[in-house]
C-alpha cells in the first residue's frame, strides 16, 4: 500500500513537468472588416473563418478596369465560385481544416492552442459582409507559445469584392 501514494506522486510530477509541452501551442487572433467605397468600415459579424493546412489555387483575373460594370461583376462572381470549388475539394481532405471559428459582432476571431507550423486563414463562398462578397487566404506561421495577430481587410483579399 505504501507504493500507491508514491505512484500517484510520480504521475502528478510527470503530468506537471509535461503539461507545458502539451499546451505549448500558439494563438491566432484576428479581425475581419471591409471598407466600403464610401469609406464606411463594416465588421464581419458571424462570418466563418477557417484555419487550414495549405493554400487553395486562386483564379487569375483579366484586366477588370477594361470591363463594364456587369461584365466585371460577372467575372468576379465566377472567380469567387471557382475559388470555392477549388477549396471544396481540399476542405474534404482529412486533416486539411485545423479549426473553424465564427467572428463576433466586432469582427474578431480567435484560434488557440495551435500547433507550431505554417497555415492559412481562409474565408470563401458563401462569405459576405453585408451585401459584399468576400474571400481571403492569408498565410500565417505559428511558433510555440506565440500570439499572432491577423487583420483581414480590403488590402489582403484574395479576390476583389463586389455587390449588386
Amino acid at each position: 500500500m505504501k507504493k500507491l501514494p508514491q505512484l500517484i506522486l510520480g504521475v502528478v510530477v510527470l503530468w506537471v513537468l509535461t503539461a507545458p509541452m502539451a499546451f505549448a501551442g500558439g494563438i491566432v487572433h484576428g479581425t475581419v472588416a471591409l471598407k466600403t467605397p464610401d469609406g464606411t468600415i463594416i465588421y464581419a459579424d458571424w462570418l466563418r473563418v477557417l484555419l487550414v493546412k495549405g493554400a487553395i489555387t486562386v483564379p487569375e483575373l483579366p484586366n477588370l478596369e477594361a470591363m463594364d460594370k456587369f461584365e466585371r461583376m460577372d467575372t468576379i462572381r465566377t472567380a469567387h465560385m471557382d475559388f470555392y470549388i477549388a477549396a471544396r475539394s481540399k476542405l474534404a481532405e482529412e486533416g486539411f481544416i485545423i479549426a473553424t471559428k465564427m467572428t463576433t459582432p466586432e469582427g474578431s476571431f480567435f484560434f488557440d492552442n495551435v500547433d507550431p507550423g505554417k497555415y492559412y486563414i481562409l474565408v470563401t463562398f458563401p462569405a459576405m459582409i453585408r451585401r459584399y462578397k468576400v474571400a481571403w487566404q492569408v498565410p500565417v506561421t505559428i511558433n510555440t507559445d506565440e500570439r499572432v495577430s491577423v487583420e483581414l481587410n480590403n488590402g489582403n483579399m484574395v479576390l476583389p469584392t463586389y455587390s449588386r
